[in-house]
């Protein structure tokens, strides 16, 4: 299998219980078990999802750290290497399933918001696109990439005598795909779906964003290592991303195996070990004070576009957004609710199982991924 047998799906406009953050998958039926793997920046994250009667079962959710050169962008840069690595990671935890979800960072593509004539068809729009002389200009052509384009549900606007719609593009280079395809047929898996994980996530959020009305608009914050991934989301999908900076990083928690299966057999989560840790020092204001200023600037300048706009709220997800008393403080200085992704009370979860502490916030992306497993008609 190639690069060439993925299909680009649009993420936009579907029905949100079904395919909600969804960009890249193959002509194939999805199992309802599978093993599941997170490329992030430095390291891996896994677990095996199934589906029994109606409900999603995780088990054997752990992380990873990997070598700064074994990833590009969070895409393998060696494909037979990290094969052998994902078949011993199946062999120690009794991993035994052929099917898998792969879901890479926001780094590995490019997103673009671009404004096309409003009379063009959808093919007609994604044929514009490609053209080098009236496309978006990326630093490589887009015939190179695996691309998704789809209206953003925003008002026309003018340019001169043109009426044009804006449109979100997500383009991962071709390359990537390739490798990550490689990968998973060296270490003898059926590659089903291939994801971005930021639009993944979207799907614990799916119920909420669905209601949203015309006009109104949320404001997710992904607050990662390096730096805060920011999308604003309308009930038919992402219309709008930006990086941001990133603030203090929550820390993983300095835990022996022998600390890590206690805790584990407690009930307790990595936020609580990491907090009453005497070294934890709490967010101030000055922590945040970047991080808002270029959030409010870049709502303010995204609202210029949009007569008569309102925020539902802001959702805050990554490991980052661990901290305590994040929510209040965030929500005082945007004025807007902001509300921290919970991922293991996703609806329809029904069994989470680690192999170590892990950073509960760091999960959602894993069990986006995961969600997609579930059945549509739910």
């Amino acid at each position: 299998m190639t690069s060439s047998d993925l299909i680009g799906t649009s993420f936009f406009g579907l029905d949100l219980s079904q395919l909600y953050g969804r960009i890249i998958s193959l002509r194939r039926r999805v199992s309802q078990q599978q093993l599941l793997l997170e490329f992030d920046l430095g390291l891996l994250r896994y677990g095996v999802g199934r589906v029994r009667d109606g409900q999603l079962q995780l088990t054997s959710v752990g992380r990873m750290e990997l070598p700064e050169e074994a990833l590009e962008r969070g895409v393998p840069t060696d494909p037979q290497r990290m094969a052998s690595l994902v078949r011993q990671l199946c062999q120690d935890h009794q991993i035994a399933v052929n099917q898998v979800s792969v879901a890479l960072p926001p780094e590995a593509a490019f997103v673009r918001v671009v404004d096309l004539p409003v009379e063009l068809s959808q093919e007609q729009a994604r044929e514009q696109v490609l053209d080098p002389e009236l496309g978006p200009q990326l630093p490589l052509p887009l015939v190179q990439t695996d691309f998704d384009l789809a209206p953003a549900a925003l008002p026309l606007h003018r340019d001169g005598d043109r009426l044009l719609r804006r449109y979100l593009l997500v383009a991962i280079p071709s390359d990537f795909t390739t490798r990550v395809v490689h990968t998973m047929e060296l270490a003898e898996l059926n590659l089903q779906r291939l994801e971005l994980s930021s639009l993944a996530l979207l799907r614990l959020q799916a119920a909420q964003l669905s209601q949203l009305r015309q006009g109104e608009f949320s404001l997710l914050l992904e607050l990662q290592t390096g730096c805060t991934h920011a999308w604003i989301v309308a009930g038919s999908g992402p219309v709008a991303y930006h990086r941001l900076v990133s603030i203090r990083d929550f820390p993983e928690p300095e835990l022996s195996p022998e600390q890590s299966d206690l805790a584990l057999s407690e009930s307790l989560c990595g936020e609580e070990i990491t907090v009453h840790d005497p070294k934890y020092l709490a967010l101030s204001e000055l922590d945040l004070r970047l991080l808002i200023n270029e959030a409010r600037e870049w709502m303010t300048t995204f609202a210029e576009d949009v007569p008569d706009l309102s925020w539902s709220r802001c959702w805050l997800s990554g490991v980052n957004s661990a901290h305590p008393l994040l929510e209040e403080m965030l929500s005082d200085a945007l004025q807007i609710q902001c509300q921290r992704v919970r991922p293991l009370e996703t609806e329809g979860l029904a069994e989470v199982s680690c192999t170590r502490l892990l950073i509960q916030s760091g999960l959602a992306r894993l069990i986006g991924l995961a969600n997609g497993l579930m059945p549509s008609e739910r």
